[in-house]
């Protein structure tokens, strides 16, 4: 495909009416969103009189810096669901679209205490690896399949609201001990598999001396030589 064949989206679909499934954690949820979650969102969106902005991995969450990926400046429903319409997409985001190197988006969602419906979007995010399940493309014309995810990090908190946000990729530090303690869970398992053949191999070893010597010493042997 050619770069310019990918077009970053004036408007795309954040959320779909129906079941919403996501994977968060390692354990998969969901929550229904219909025409009046899409009012609810809209109405607290127009309450705050400023555009919503779009980063990069969720990084407005992290209390540090948090440069825009672009604006989101209106939310309006479809026959499908919520869309979001982007004001502009910075330089950098645009070059990263056009590359295919980010591919997904991810809404952060805040959440009654009954958390059955979304009440409100915090932010949106550029990710490779969304945790809600079924997320389209974002650039134009970028037709492969949507990877899942199934290291979906942890939400921040919230004493109003708890928060479903989909920050999606590991710290390198988080993901290294992770990577760290899978290959050694598996080198352990490896020792213990190879503990376990030698044990069988001289077992075999074993009672093939010992059926040598019973042998040896039916023909007048002491034992095998």
């Amino acid at each position: 495909m050619n770069d310019n064949e990918r077009t970053p989206p004036e408007t795309f679909l954040l959320l779909k009416f129906g079941g919403n499934v996501y994977t968060k954690d390692g354990k998969e949820g969901g929550f229904d969103f219909d025409d009046a979650s899409a009012d609810a969102l809209i109405a607290e969106f127009n309450s705050r009189s400023r555009d919503l902005v779009i980063d990069f991995e969720h990084s407005t969450l992290t209390g540090g810096e948090a440069p825009a990926a672009g604006w989101i400046d209106r939310l309006e429903k479809n026959s499908e669901g919520l869309c979001a319409h982007v004001k502009y997409w910075t330089d950098k985001a645009k070059e990263y679209l056009t590359k295919g190197e980010y591919r997904y988006f991810s809404p952060t969602l805040l959440f009654g205490r009954g958390g059955k419906t979304p009440g409100a979007l915090h932010s949106v995010a550029l990710t490779n690896h969304p945790a809600l399940h079924g997320v389209d493309a974002l650039v134009a014309n970028d037709t492969q399949l949507n990877p899942s995810d199934p290291l979906a990090t942890a939400e921040p908190s919230g004493e109003a609201a708890s928060v479903m946000s989909v920050p999606s990729v590991l710290s390198d530090k988080v993901r290294g001990k992770a990577f760290l303690k899978t290959m050694l869970e598996k080198l352990f398992l490896c020792d213990r598999l190879i503990h376990i053949l030698q044990k069988i191999v001289e077992g075999g070893k074993h009672a093939e001396k010992i059926c040598c010597n019973a042998d040896a010493r039916s023909r007048g042997r002491d034992r095998c030589r």
